[in-house]
């Protein structure tokens, strides 16, 4: 038990976050830990001041299981993110990682959304060419509109050298 306990605070050399059969528990219990954690300290008020409504049971029992999955998911991402030259003897395992992700399933969330986010740029790739070609139409459509403005002054203007710069301004445009 000591061997698990302390191998649970800090990880080991080689591999500090893998994923194996011999830490699945430290996964498990630490998710378990950060969720429950999270339940008692958001209840925790509601029980001193004695207005605890039961009908909420429900809603703590699914931040519980919440953030017990979201442990989970969080061991397993840092495990996929968190190798090689990020991984030093300093690391926190992954028992620690998962109670991290129990405790706080919002941020896991957010971490999750990040992540999709960045495989959607990837595949449908970051939209500068969509937006580069929409900023071209609309400067191709402001100068056609200031053209038909200065044309219609142009009809408009009395004098030969005012429709001169006009005419000028128009054909900077082009």
């Amino acid at each position: 038990m000591n061997i698990l306990f302390s191998s649970f605070i800090l990880a080991q050399v080689e591999n500090p976050i893998a994923v194996t059969s011999t830490n699945v528990w430290q996964v498990l219990w630490g998710a378990g830990l950060g969720a429950s954690f999270y339940v008692l300290i958001r209840s925790y008020k509601f029980l001193a001041e004695r207005t605890f409504d039961p009908d909420y049971g429900n809603v703590y029992l699914c931040r519980l299981v919440l953030g017990f999955v979201s442990g989970v998911i969080l061991a397993f991402v840092a495990q996929a993110s968190l190798t090689g030259s990020h991984a030093t003897t300093t690391s926190f395992s992954i028992g620690v990682i998962a109670l991290l992700g129990g405790f706080a399933a919002e941020a896991v969330e957010q971490v999750l959304n990040r992540l999709v986010e960045t495989l959607l740029a990837a595949i449908n790739g970051d939209g500068s060419g969509k937006a580069k070609a929409q900023a071209e139409a609309d400067v191709k459509k402001a100068k056609a509109d200031v053209s038909l403005d200065l044309a219609n002054l142009h009809g408009q203007a009395g004098d030969q050298a005012t429709k001169d710069g006009i005419k000028q301004v128009m054909d900077k445009l082009k």
